[in-house]
């Protein structure tokens, strides 16, 4: 009864890793494409795993961009210019981003507003729409094309910073603390990895003020509350972070369109 119930509460996270594995599992069989010519293959600052792996090439696409650069160097050090390990470290980013995103979703629908009009179904709700998130084709090109590893790590920092400003409102004591640490380190890693991430602050600021309005606004104003609100978030059009989409070259109809750097 006991294996039963710890299986029950581990089900969710392990069938959105399962789902996940599913999605992309022909994606470590991918070859390099576009620029990761240039941030890989004819990358220096990746041969060595030192201090100058976070000092990437001015004018290469990692310029500005320390942590995956030397997310790269690790890989390189690993398995040298091998593409299948370039991949699968694109996957388990992807995965934890995943993680990341049932959590969110979940203490969202959990706590009031919200919770008393999904009722007991605020986790199954969560699931599935964590599942869609995960495999939804937008995403296809941040966990396939490895260069766009800028858009999985900031990802994964955004929503990282995110769960923790969270916890650090419910959290007593010396863990509010903490989590406000960890939200700090997330942010600020994840400005070396790409510069959406400056959103990060005010995305948790809304997300924190939606919930404290919410008790005391009239429906209507809470509605057009929320739409201002996601209209600011990344995502909310093209896309941005692995959750919310990716820049770079696209493939229609056959022809190959070079990248531009966002």
């Amino acid at each position: 009864m006991h294996l039963s119930g710890r299986f029950r509460r581990l089900s969710p996270w392990l069938l959105v890793i399962a789902v996940g594995t599913w999605a992309y599992y022909n994606s470590v069989h991918a070859a390099f494409i576009f620029d990761d010519q240039e941030s890989i293959l004819e990358n220096p600052s990746i041969r060595r795993l030192d201090v100058g792996a976070l000092r990437p090439p001015p004018e290469s696409p990692m310029a500005g961009r320390p942590l995956v650069n030397l997310s790269f160097a690790i890989n390189y050090a690993l398995g040298g210019l091998d593409p299948r390990g370039y991949h699968l470290a694109n996957r388990l980013i992807h995965l934890a981003c995943a993680l990341l995103v049932l959590s969110l979703f979940r203490r969202t629908l959990r706590a009031p507003p919200m919770q008393p009009r999904v009722g007991d179904s605020a986790d199954a709700l969560a699931l599935c729409a964590c599942l869609i998130w995960t495999t939804h084709p937008l995403l296809t090109e941040s966990v396939m094309y490895v260069t766009q590893r800028t858009e999985l790590l900031m990802a994964f920092c955004f929503l990282l910073t995110l769960y923790a400003v969270i916890q650090s409102a419910t959290r007593p004591g010396w863990r509010a603390s903490a989590w406000k640490i960890v939200a700090v380190a997330a942010c600020a890693l994840g400005m070396g990895a790409k510069e959406v991430m400056a959103m990060a602050v005010p995305v948790a600021w809304l997300y924190d003020g939606s919930r404290r309005v919410d008790r005391v606004l009239p429906a209507g104003d809470r509605v057009a509350l929320r739409f201002v609100a996601g209209a600011q978030q990344p995502g909310s059009g093209a896309g941005a972070s692995t959750a919310m989409g990716s820049s770079g070259g696209r493939i229609s109809g056959g022809a190959q369109v070079a990248p531009t750097r966002r």
